[in-house]
């Protein structure tokens, strides 16, 4: 998959004819599907800021052709089997190329990538092929279900480093498999001393018949012992090990940065700490019992066999080559459904996490029907995969089983034939094939287990794999004694020339300077998208500068303890996010030691105490899950209090009051009003009277900083871009105040 394919020589040409070097193409990529909607190639051009359609043709001409300046946007719609690209240029929509499904994720890409030209003009070409480049690798990465067989061996290896503080207790359990293993092939002797030596006809020892009896009862007592000593301890580390691997994983996934969720799905990371953990609770238990206890049994009962006789254990080898080859051809065939398998239950689960997260968008634009065709899609797809592998292992496993008994039926022909043979070389009484046999299911029965070892072994190690790709990101910041603590924070806050981008190579800030004084209260405007919100996770060191500096009280930030900085700002956003539990336990999940006077005190400076006492149960009442049962105005006023009770130093208001009704937004500001005195204060906002009294105001335009300074020095500037928000606010105030006179 490239969306810089190899032009053929005639349209080559052609951009020539055009002016158009090959040094300036930046995307090339061709269609499955021609003008007349046969099968053929059409081909899109992206060059010297012109989007470009051709024919392939032997004398390909030029369908279409559009100025990046002028385009509004691209995007692909969906079509019974394939989709089309549609350019929206001049207000006009211009329908360019088709193209099948197969051919889907090279055009994602590309209308990705154009659009993002679209929105930054001076877009370097060095930059778009390290972006190109990295947008490919990860598209490649995301369709790959398998992993490298390096990849493979680290992962053992890493599997058994963490084992190593279960280890004693590994030792034990495996003691107790050779104790037990022993016990295991005792029986089959003394059922061969029963048969030739006390029941046989020629029998020399017909009083043993009561010892041997009850020796028999007591090795299946002493192996019911070591069985059930055996599983308790297995039981316990491998519960403990999980426990401990979750909790690691939820530590670690605690200490990474905000980039990184970013990056992943809540549902693909919740399916890595609980179903991925739980196939690898099988691996202590399959080291310390499963595949060690088969290995063991194979070698001890072989061992037993051939020594018994030497001429029969041949016979018995002889399904082994023949099981070996069919297992490895098996394998091979199955590998990739496993993978995929895997794959369609991550994918599922990631589905339900967005699905049951955003069910009230769901329902209220009745896509109830939509979702649950795309999960029968999902589920469809893991039933396919799941079956795929039982239905190879239920052909797979009867034909094994069908070797193993021909091993089994020529031991029973050759070994009745020594019985009955009166050749003292190979004679063998009856005493000793029933033995024999005995020891025979024994042995087949580990090999048979074996055999299923692939699947065993491809299932941990992909989970595990899964696992350390976790353990492995880099943490959002390490311990280092040169941090700076600083306990108390005045509020100085500076930008010098910051640049930063959440896709590296696609700047979101451009060259950002400003400084704020202690105390003061700045707004910060501009449009959606522009870098506004951006500012305040830089201030919160969610993210990282890619380049440029930010000061807090004169100190780089970077070298500010992280959780010095944070426990110092408190953020008001516009959706506030509440847990579920009780009123008093969200007030105070800012500061867990707050006593009830504390919580109280803050909820009356968020004006939250008066609906918060005519609740059923007061403080103790309990809410659902982001504050369900509660209505906009009131989950913000908790969010208000609880960054009250922890009296930051700076303060940003992310749109605190853009999504509630009127008599909410009053009541709110009068609890902001409060909260902000001799705080540094950010306010971001798209209304003017969220802003009316702040000290400065930042204009942010396409992560620009066009304007900084007080208000009254800003109105000032005509036609700049505070005075245009200010006229046009106050325009709208205008309307909707005679609207509201006009409908008294």
């Amino acid at each position: 998959m490239s969306i810089r394919e190899t032009l053929p020589k005639n349209i080559i040409e052609l951009l020539k004819e055009n002016n158009i070097a090959s040094d300036k193409i930046d995307l090339s990529l061709s269609s499955d599907i021609d003008t007349d909607g046969g099968y053929g190639k059409q081909w899109v051009i992206v060059a010297d800021r012109k989007l470009l359609v051709y024919s392939n043709s032997s004398t390909p001409r030029e369908l279409n052709r559009f100025d990046l300046n002028n385009i509004t946007e691209i995007k692909s719609h969906n079509l019974v089997g394939g989709q089309v690209l549609e350019v929206s240029s001049d207000g006009t929509f211009f329908e360019t190329v088709h193209y099948t499904n197969s051919q889907a994720d090279k055009f994602s890409l590309a209308v990705k990538i154009i659009n993002d030209m679209l929105r930054n003009p001076e877009l370097k070409s060095v930059i778009l092929d390290e972006w190109i480049a990295a947008e490919e690798e990860k598209l490649a990465r995301s369709k790959k279900t398998d992993i490298s067989q390096t990849a493979k061996r680290k992962t053992a290896t890493r599997l058994i480093q963490m084992a190593t503080p279960y280890m004693k207790s590994c030792i034990v359990m495996f003691i107790l498999l050779l104790i037990g293993v022993t016990i295991d092939l005792t029986p089959p002797y003394l059922t061969r001393t029963l048969v030739d030596d006390v029941l046989g006809p020629n029998a020399q020892h017909p009083m043993w018949l009561m010892q041997l009896v009850i020796a028999l009862l007591g090795i299946q007592l002493a192996r019911i012992v070591i069985t059930v000593v055996n599983n308790r301890i297995n039981t316990r580390v491998g519960n403990r090990f999980v426990f401990d691997l979750r909790a690691k994983l939820f530590n670690k996934l605690q200490r990474l940065s905000i980039d990184f969720f970013d990056r992943k799905q809540v549902g693909g990371l919740m399916s890595r700490v609980s179903a991925d953990t739980e196939v690898l609770q099988s691996f202590i238990s399959n080291i310390s019992q499963g595949f060690l206890l088969n290995i063991v049994l194979i070698f001890g009962i072989g061992t037993v066999l051939f020594s018994m006789n030497w001429r029969l254990g041949l016979f018995v080898l002889i399904p082994g080559p023949l099981v070996m080859v069919a297992t490895r051809m098996y394998w091979k065939h199955i590998i990739g459904y496993c993978n995929r398998y895997w794959f369609s239950r991550w994918r599922i689960n990631s589905f339900l996490s967005g699905s049951l997260s955003g069910i009230r968008v769901v329902k209220a634009f009745a896509q109830e029907q939509r979702e649950i065709n795309e999960f029968k899609s999902r589920n469809n797809q893991l039933m396919q995969d799941a079956l795929a592998i039982n239905q190879s292992w239920s052909t797979f496993f009867p034909i094994m089983s069908m070797m193993f008994s021909l091993g089994g039926i020529l031991v029973w022909y050759v070994g009745g034939h020594f019985v009955l043979i009166d050749d003292a070389k190979y004679h063998i009484s009856l005493g000793t094939l029933i033995a024999f046999l005995s020891y025979l299911g024994m042995f087949y029965g580990p090999l048979s287990s074996l055999a299923q070892l692939s699947q065993w072994a491809t299932q941990v190690l992909t989970a595990a794999h899964r696992i350390f790709e976790i353990l492995d990101e880099e943490e959002e910041s390490e311990e280092d004694k040169d941090f700076i603590h600083l306990n108390n924070i005045n509020g100085k806050i500076e930008f010098k020339n910051v640049f930063f981008g959440y896709v590296r190579y696609l700047p979101v800030l451009q060259d950002i300077s400003f400084a704020i004084n202690p105390g003061e209260k700045v707004g910060i405007i501009g449009h959606s998208g522009s870098g506004k919100t951006t500012i305040a996770n830089l201030i919160c060191r969610f993210y990282e500068p890619t380049s440029g500096q930010i000061f807090i009280d004169d100190t780089d930030i970077t070298l500010i303890d992280k959780t010095d900085l944070r426990n110092q700002i408190g953020v008001v956003l516009q959706d506030p996010y509440l847990f579920r539990g009780t009123i008093a336990q969200n007030i105070a999940y800012a500061k867990p030691n707050a006593n009830m006077d504390e919580i109280i005190q803050a909820a009356k400076i968020a004006n939250a105490h008066d609906f918060i006492v005519h609740m059923p149960d007061g403080y103790d009442t309990r809410i659902g899950e982001r504050g369900a049962g509660l209505s906009g105005g009131e989950r913000q006023r908790l969010s208000i209090a609880r960054v009250v009770l922890r009296n930051p130093r700076i303060l940003v208001m992310d749109e605190a009051t853009s999504s509630i009704d009127a008599a909410s937004e009053r009541l709110i500001q009068n609890a902001l009003s409060d909260l902000i005195k001799n705080r540094t204060t950010f306010i971001i906002a798209h209304r003017l009277s969220t802003i009316m009294n702040v000290d400065k105001v930042i204009v942010i335009k396409n992560g620009i900083l066009k304007e900084f300074g007080p208000p009254k020095e800003l109105i000032k500037i005509q036609n700049g871009y505070y005075s245009k928000f200010v006229r046009i606010q106050s325009d709208l105030f205008k309307l909707k105040s005679n609207f509201d006179m006009n409908n008294l």
